[in-house]
Parts: C-alpha cells; structure tokens; sequence
C-alpha cells in the first residue's frame, strides 16, 4: 500500500515537473530559462518606458541683470597674489633653488593691492560669488550646483570705494608641517563699497531671493582676506537698500535693463 502511494506521488511530480518547462525552449536548463525570462521581462519594461516618454519640451530661458550695491559692516582686507609670490612657487614646484632676499614689505604692501588698467584698488568679483554658493551650507534644499546655474557674477574686478586705507601687518600662522609664524602686510578698506552686478535665471530664482542670498553670504562668508570663513571678522557687508530705493539707483537700473545687459 505504502509503496503504491509512493510511485503515485512521485508519477505527480514528475508530471508537474514536465508540465512546468513544456513551454521552454528545447536544449535549455533551468538556469537558462531563467535567464530568457529575464530577458523578457526587461525587454517589455523598455518597451512599456518608450511609450510612456513624452515629447522633449525646451522653455525659453529668462534671463535679468541687476546692480546691487553692498557696504560693508566690517573693513575689508584684500591680499593679492604678487608676480613674485608667484615666480618663487613655480620655481618650488619646478625644484630651482634661489638665494634667499631680503624682504620688502613696502612691496609687499603695495603687492596686495587688486589695481584695474586705471590703478584703482579692486576686489575680484569672484569674490562674492564664492561667497554666495558657500552660503548656501546653512540653507535647507538648496544646493551649491542650483545656485552656480542660475546665478553669474558679471566682471572680473570691482572698484572699491572707501573713506580710507590702513597699511595692516600682523603675525600670522602659515599652513603646513614645520612653517614658521611670518608678517604679512596689507591693506584694509574702511567704510568701503561696492556695487556688484549679477547676471541671474529668473525661472531658477527671484530679486527678492537674491538679495536675501547676498546678504547671507556677507554676514557668515564676507570676503577678501581674514575673513568669517577664514576664522576673521573682516569683509563682512550687507546690501544697501536705501540706495536700492532710491531715484537715482532705480532709474541707472532701467538703462540696465533697457540695454539689455
């Protein structure tokens, strides 16, 4: 009896066995068929995601210019890399060795000025565009690559208006094993100024919005040398709205615009 029930189970399996892969192409284990019917699937999926593709739509940029003045609420620091600086870390990198030269920190001072073609002292513009994609650190679901793409500071050096320069050596702590404490000489801009223009999409971001960045970026970034982001107080500003708001601004805004720039 028991050996009976045994054959009859075992003549079941065998037919749900055959019945299982009667289907499947000949010459093919199961891993193979496994395969095909991945192959399959896949093949559908693809063919299902191409018929659900809709057409490419491309909306035509909006792009606006704007001048925004900034004061400072801070004096700024500035330190240009000097032609020697540079000669001398070429030369490092290159392994020549120089005598070493007596220092001249009149030159040194006059070295860590930015000068435009007229000799007026500049602050590079990249500057607050640096300043204004780090800020973006502290700001929820905002991205530093949102802000490079809808935003562009236009220029390459911005004059600095001030009341007054004051000729600043101090003690500093050079980076790097075995680097000894140095003077460095520069110059810092009391009750400076300047007016930065950005170039910005309006589908990505508002005036409103851009304004509140710039002035993010000038109380926790600032800019030029010691500043907030470099352990310094110096380079802090703020936009200046009462200049925003007045006559003489907003019209030099409107032949901004009406230029098309």
């Amino acid at each position: 009896m028991l050996t009976s029930c045994f054959c009859l189970a075992r003549n079941g399996i065998a037919q749900q066995s055959g019945a299982m892969f009667s289907n499947a192409e000949p010459g093919l284990d199961q891993s193979g068929i496994a395969r095909n019917q991945t192959v399959k699937r896949r093949k559908i999926m693809a063919e299902q995601n191409i018929k659900s593709v809709e057409k490419l739509e491309v909306m035509e940029p909006t792009y606006a210019v704007i001048n925004i003045p900034v004061i400072g609420r801070t004096p700024l620091m500035t330190q240009a890399l000097s032609v020697q600086k540079g000669k001398d870390i070429i030369a490092k990198e290159l392994g020549i060795s120089e005598e070493r030269k007596i220092r001249n920190l009149d030159d040194e001072y006059e070295a860590a000025f930015y000068r435009n073609e007229n000799g007026d002292a500049c602050l590079p513009s990249n500057a607050f565009m640096r300043a204004m994609i780090e800020a973006t650190v502290d700001l929820k679901n905002v991205a530093k690559t949102q802000v490079k793409r809808a935003i562009s500071v236009e220029g390459d050096l911005y004059k600095i208006n001030h009341s007054r320069i004051v000729r600043d050596e101090r003690i500093v702590i050079r980076k790097g094993r075995n680097k000894a404490p140095n003077v460095a000489c520069r110059p810092v801009f009391h009750d400076w100024s300047i007016d930065v223009q950005i170039a910005y999409d309006t589908s990505l971001i508002s005036e409103h919005q851009l304004i509140n960045l710039l002035n993010r970026a000038g109380y926790s970034q600032g800019v030029g040398s010691y500043r907030p982001s470099c352990s310094g107080q110096f380079g802090k500003f703020k936009v200046d709205t009462d200049k925003m708001n007045s006559p003489k601004w907003q019209r030099a805004q409107r032949e901004l615009v009406a230029a098309g720039r």
